[in-house]
C-alpha cells in the first residue's frame, strides 16, 4: 500500500512559507491604492481584509491583487490569507498611509 510521507524540505511542489505584500506605503486621498503580494510558492486562494481607520470601513476580497479608494485620511490595515491548492495558509499583514496633499508638501510647516 502507498503511504503518504511529509518530509520538511523534501522540494517536490513546495507550499509557500512566506508572503510578501507590495503596497505602496503611503497614498494620497483619493488615489486608488494597489497591491499584490510575492510569494515563494504557488497560490491558489486570497482573503484580503483592509480595515480603515478614518471611518472604520472594512473591505474584503478575494481577487489576487486589492484595490480600493479612499476619501479621506487614515491609516488601512491590510491582511492577506492566501491558501496553496493542499489547503495550507498562510497571512501577509501591511499598513498604508493615507494622506492628504497638504500633508505630502508640508505646507505650512
Amino acid at each position: 500500500s502507498l503511504q503518504l510521507l511529509h518530509v520538511e524540505g523534501a522540494g517536490q511542489s513546495v507550499p509557500a512559507s512566506t508572503v510578501n505584500l507590495q503596497c505602496p506605503p503611503m497614498l494620497i486621498v483619493g488615489d486608488q491604492l494597489e497591491c499584490g503580494f510575492g510569494s515563494d510558492g504557488t497560490l491558489v486562494n486570497y482573503q484580503w481584509t483592509a480595515v480603515f481607520s478614518g471611518d472604520g470601513s472594512q473591505i474584503s476580497s478575494t481577487d489576487q491583487m486589492f484595490s480600493a479608494t479612499y476619501e479621506q485620511a487614515g491609516t488601512v490595515s491590510l491582511k492577506l490569507i492566501a491558501c496553496s491548492s493542499s489547503g495550507q495558509c498562510i497571512e501577509g499583514n501591511h499598513t498604508v498611509e493615507i494622506v492628504t496633499p497638504e500633508q505630502v508638501s508640508g505646507g505650512g510647516g
